[in-house]
């Protein structure tokens, strides 16, 4: 990657380090994956990551599934602003906070959103979630960079009807829920020279 910064005039000497991805032990006895558990996770004092978690509780939650029997949405992140907290705290949602381990509470099960409309660079999250066999529903902007395959190894979608879709062909279908998260395992361990595989 780093000729790509020599084509577009850098000049200084330059390294391109691999994310850093934990792994469970491959002997760790984890929660079930499948269930009925929504969630979202990352640092709510970034922008992209407010505005995100806003549009999926009002046009995607909220019209679809907060009624639903047996299905929660968890939200965890850091720094949230007291605007937000209020919000959360009104919305038929489990807010979390700051959860003391990031790999546990994605490893408790479900579904993984990460609805992003702006902002760059990798979303670690997504690459964690997907190493431990977890399946995520993201927007094209959040899986950018990814070189994933929508419906193969992640569900891709963009508005909301099709957000909604993608998350309930999750919840209702174990068989494919299984798939998803195996092929993300799959893909994510396979990329090796592109991400750095911490077995714990």
């Amino acid at each position: 990657m780093e000729f790509i910064y020599t084509e577009i005039g850098n000049i200084r000497p330059c390294y391109v380090m691999p994310v850093a991805v934990n792994l469970p032990a491959l002997h760790a006895t984890l929660h079930p994956l499948y269930k009925k558990r929504v969630f979202f996770i990352g640092s709510l004092d970034y922008m992209p990551n407010q505005e995100g978690l806003i549009w999926f509780v009002e046009k995607v939650w909220k019209r679809y599934f907060h009624n639903t029997d047996g299905v929660a949405f968890h939200i965890a992140g850091r720094n949230a602003p007291e605007k937000l907290k209020k919000y959360l705290k009104k919305q038929p949602v489990n807010y979390f906070g700051e959860v003391d381990n990031a790999g546990h509470f994605m490893q408790e099960g479900g579904i993984m959103v990460a609805p992003v409309f702006s902002g760059g660079g990798i979303r670690v999250k997504i690459i964690e979630a997907m190493a431990n066999g977890i399946p995520v529903v993201s927007t094209t902007i959040g899986a950018e960079g990814l070189d994933v395959t929508n419906n193969e190894n992640i569900m891709v979608a963009d508005t909301p009807e099709k957000f909604a879709e993608s998350v309930n062909k999750l919840l209702e279908n174990q068989t494919f829920f299984a798939k998803i998260g195996e092929n993300a395992k799959k893909f994510i361990r396979g990329k090796k020279h592109y991400y750095c595989l911490i077995q714990r």
